[in-house]
């Protein structure tokens, strides 16, 4: 596995990329900015989903929570306990739920 630096210095490989077949226009993008991408077009093209949910690599990145929170879907995103995190939008509720708990309240479970 290589570390971020040493994926963005791969990137900038213009050479390596164009021998992998990677168009010159394309940047670094980190797993958050790519799965932002990923989603904005799954709901663009209308591919069926209602619900959102993510590890901490992708809950603690702020660009990539509000892209969720923009998409209208409901949303599970898992964050470092030491990180506060505010709602862009949607009543906020100031308790803790165990994940056991928000799974029992999910539409369509017994």
């Amino acid at each position: 596995m290589t570390s971020r630096s040493g994926s963005k210095a791969w990137t900038e490989d213009r050479s390596r990329c164009a021998a992998a077949g990677i168009p010159p226009e394309r940047d670094f993008a980190t797993k958050p900015e790519l799965a932002a991408t990923m989603l904005e077009r799954a709901v663009a093209a209308h591919v069926p989903a209602a619900w959102v949910a993510v590890d901490t690599v992708y809950g603690q990145a702020w660009a990539f929570r509000r892209a969720v929170e923009e998409t209208g879907l409901h949303y599970v995103l898992e964050v470092p306990a030491s990180q506060a995190v505010w709602p862009k939008v949607g009543p906020l509720a100031f308790h803790q739920v165990r994940a056991w708990q928000l799974i029992a309240s999910l539409p369509g479970r017994p």
